[in-house]
């Protein structure tokens, strides 16, 4: 009796969306519905008295693990997304996606006893995979970076033995760390301006005050951190990769705001390098960060919104850049 399906259940009870891989003899077979794929309704057709169904195995991703121990979550490195490129008899290819190739959810399939491999320069890892394997990314489009640079690094050394010299790798590293923890103090900056707009007790309300003025002092000096190692990145190794624009005619204004939070001993007694100045206090004036998310100091400002989350963006787009060449050279 021919009949039509859709789906399968597994051995532990899931129903599993098939579609027809090939067919050969009397036997089908069938392969998950991918993720991404775009799920078009087809069914099956098979006759249950005549043929056989069987489930192929779809292959995903190709693994770089840290060691030889394959098989274990623990030794992964980075992996990178394979699609179909053919097969001979047994042997099923995979290779990965070429720049800009839309992903449409399809992946090589292993049949029972079927071997699976890589045609020669069909298995690239680039930044970018990396970037996509590892990276935390944010409704705000900024995503985490010293994994990436990390994992870059990494890859470069565990395929051809590539090794950056210890004091480039101790810079990005830094680097890209201390721009992921501005962010997250943004981030909780954010969150307590928020909560800050409901609450009506005031003790409560105190409380979250000198929190979001003690946020916003970290935030900065991490930010202007992170900006200012990422310029020295760009100088000490002559770098050919653009330095953002938007990042290098900030770097004055956030030096000026990060010197007087870190000094604020000094500007508390009203002292600049030590000298009285008028200036000085105005490091406590809090007012326009309340009222419309502007830091200042003195005549210097900074959007703690859209300009701080860009200035992290094009900061974070750099680094990747500069480890991609560095790493490169």
């Amino acid at each position: 009796m021919e009949t039509e399906l859709s789906h399968i259940k597994l051995d532990n009870g899931q129903m599993l969306r098939v579609v027809e891989e090939a067919r050969e003899g009397s036997i089908i077979f069938v392969r998950p519905l991918g993720e991404k794929e775009v799920d078009t309704g087809k069914t099956v057709k098979f006759n249950s008295e005549l043929e056989k169904l069987v489930l192929t195995e779809p292959v995903y991703c190709a693994i770089l693990d840290i060691n030889d121990e394959v098989g274990g979550k623990e030794n992964i490195l980075t992996w990178v997304r394979v699609v179909p490129d053919g097969r001979n008899g047994s042997t099923v290819y995979g290779r990965t996606l070429h720049p800009d190739e839309p992903d449409t959810g399809l992946a090589p399939q292993r049949r029972p006893g079927d071997t699976f491999g890589f045609r020669p320069g069909s298995l690239i890892f680039s930044i970018d995979s990396v970037d996509v394997s590892v990276v935390t990314k944010f409704e705000d489009g900024y995503a985490f970076i010293a994994n990436t640079v990390y994992t870059w690094m990494s890859v470069r050394s565990t395929l051809n033995g590539k090794v950056l010299p210890d004091d480039i790798q101790r810079l990005l590293l830094s680097a890209a760390r201390r721009l992921d923890a501005s962010y997250e103090a943004f981030s909780l900056l954010h969150s307590k301006l928020k909560e800050l707009e409901k609450i009506e007790y005031s003790i409560h309300q105190r409380n979250l005050i000198f929190e979001t003025m003690g946020l916003v002092e970290m935030a900065i000096i991490a930010m202007n951190r992170a900006l200012q190692m990422a310029w020295q990145i760009h100088k000490h190794y002559h770098l050919t990769t653009d330095f953002p624009n938007s990042v290098k005619n900030k770097l004055s204004t956030l030096k000026k705001i990060r010197d007087a939070y870190e000094h604020i001993e000094e500007r508390a007694l009203g002292l600049v390098h030590g000298q009285p100045r008028i200036e000085a206090v105005s490091i406590f004036n809090y007012e326009r960060l309340f009222k419309e998310g502007i830091a200042t100091y003195s005549n210097y400002e900074l959007d703690i919104y859209k300009e701080a989350i860009d200035l992290l963006i094009d900061t974070r787009q750099y680094l990747r850049e500069a480890t991609s060449e560095l790493v490169s050279n």
